[in-house]
This record gives C-alpha cells, structure tokens and sequence, in this order.
C-alpha cells in the first residue's frame, strides 16, 4: 500500500477498540488508575443468567478484583493503545497492509468476494515463496503452491462470507446497475465496493472482529508453513535414503481441517517425488 494510508491512528485504534476483549483490557490496568464503576453497572443491568453469586464466584474464578473487572468493562482508553498494539494479529494488519497492491487481483478471478481479503491472500502467496526459498533442498511446484492458496482462501471465506452477503445485498437496493445478469451484478458491486485502498481499510474498520480473525488465520498458515518445512529440513537425510532422491520435491500436500485453539494445526500428507508416495503424518 504505497501511500501509507493503513498507518492512520484512527483506523488502528477503531479495529482494536471493536476487537479488545475484557481480559486485553485488564491486562492494561494500574492500580492507580481511577475506574468508573457506571460502565460496571451498566453491564450488570444486561440481561443475563448471572446472578450476584455466580458473579463473585466467576470473579474468583478467573482471579481477577471487582477493580480490574470493572476496568475491563469500561471503554478502551486511548493511552492504553500501545499496550494493544504489540499483539501479534496487530502487527500482521499492519504487514499485510503495507505490502497489498490493489493493481494485482489475479487471486481472486474465481471466487468473487475474496476481493475483500485480497490482501491476505497476496502477503500468503508471496510468503509461501520466501519461506520456501530458506530451504534449498525442498521443492514445491507451482501449481501445488497455487492450491495452497486456494485451500487457504477457502479458510478465509468461512470468516468473511456472511457479513459480504449481507454487504452485497444492502448495496444492491441502493444502487441501479448496468446488466439484469446476477454475475456480472456481483462483479460490478465487487468492483466499486472495493475500488480503493481506502475502501479495504473502511471494510477491516466495520467489521473488525472479522479482520482480526482474518490476521489471526494468516499468522498460523504461515507459522504453521514454515513449521512443516523445518521439520522436514531436520529429517531430510533420512527421507532422501528412504525414497533414494537427492531433493525433495513434495508433488501435493493433503491437509486436514486445522483446529482455531491449537492455532491452525492440522495433519499433512506429504506426496514426493512422482514414482513414490511419502505419507508423513506431522502436526503444523
């Protein structure tokens, strides 16, 4: 993103204020800071199944002071940004961002609405090459890469399809277009909704929850990546014996369905070289 526009204070603080969490929040408490006990009350008087009990024994639970949940419950300060900031899906924004370039779409040519995470699939795609280029002795075509993308992409769509619909569909009551045809109508909405690098940055602010699960899922592919990798490295002389190659080339990759709380892990099976299969069963 060449002029920089993802650097906006307003725009970081505005997804962080939307995605911190009562926890984040008193994390960043000080004892000395005063709290106002309203927000506190205000919380109590939502309707819920707690009970005055099971509030104390929650509090306890957890270990934290009615002090620190009452600060928890309370609006996001300003100063308290940086302490936020340092969160690694923050940093991934910020990365992604600063590398998306709005004139490259090409990933997104057979699933329309991954326009709206196009920049996570570009920063993926190019990550795959680079971590790939650490290790000189494996080899994964480029077609393989290709359905690594596409396998990632339809991750991403699990985050962000309903909330597009709901965009999509909003835009169309307000908006007269140029075809009745319902494809070339999603393209074209697609297509202004998303013409700027301003309009991206508009859409991770609304829907922030979203892009910090969009963050969250890139940082785990690529760490997981680089992991499967490494660990391949640090058996490659045994994997050479065993198959008798002199590099490996992984042909396909079969992965399994990744688990969000064990950070996108999953089961890969490893095809090398195209006369023999290799089946390695390896968390990433």
């Amino acid at each position: 993103m060449k002029n920089n526009v993802y650097s906006n204070e307003e725009y970081i603080f505005n997804i962080i204020k939307k995605t911190t969490t009562i926890e984040d929040k008193i994390n960043c408490y000080q004892n000395y800071e005063s709290i106002d006990y309203s927000y506190l009350e205000e919380w109590k008087g939502k309707k819920s199944l707690i009970n005055k009990k099971i509030f104390n024994y929650e509090l306890d639970n957890l270990g934290y002071s009615l002090d620190q949940f009452s600060y928890g419950v309370s609006p996001l300060k300003k100063e308290k940004i940086n302490s936020i900031r340092k969160q690694d899906w923050v940093n991934m924004f910020l990365e992604v961002m600063s590398n998306f370039d709005i004139k490259d779409l090409r990933l997104c040519t057979e699933n329309k609405i991954s326009i709206s995470y196009a920049p996570f699939l570009q920063y993926v795609s190019k990550k795959i090459d680079s971590i790939l280029n650490k290790f000189p002795d494996i080899n994964i075509p480029v077609y393989e890469r290709k359905n690594m993308v596409d396998m990632f992409n339809l991750s991403l769509l699990s985050i962000v399809g309903k909330v597009m619909i709901i965009e999509i569909n909003n835009f169309r009551k307000k908006h007269n277009f140029k075809t009745k045809d319902s494809k070339e109508q999603l393209i074209e909405c697609l297509n202004i909704y998303f013409e700027s690098e301003k309009n991206f940055l508009d859409f991770y602010r609304k829907y922030a929850v979203c892009t910090k699960l969009l963050c969250m899922r890139t940082e785990y592919f690529v760490n997981n990546f680089e992991f499967m990798l490494s660990a391949i490295e640090n058996s490659k002389n045994e994997i050479k014996k065993l198959l008798n190659i002199e590099k490996i080339n992984i042909e396909k990759l079969n992965f399994s369905a990744g688990d969000s709380h064990e950070k996108g892990k999953s089961v890969v099976i490893l095809t090398i070289d195209s006369k023999k299969i290799f089946r390695c069963m390896q968390k990433i």
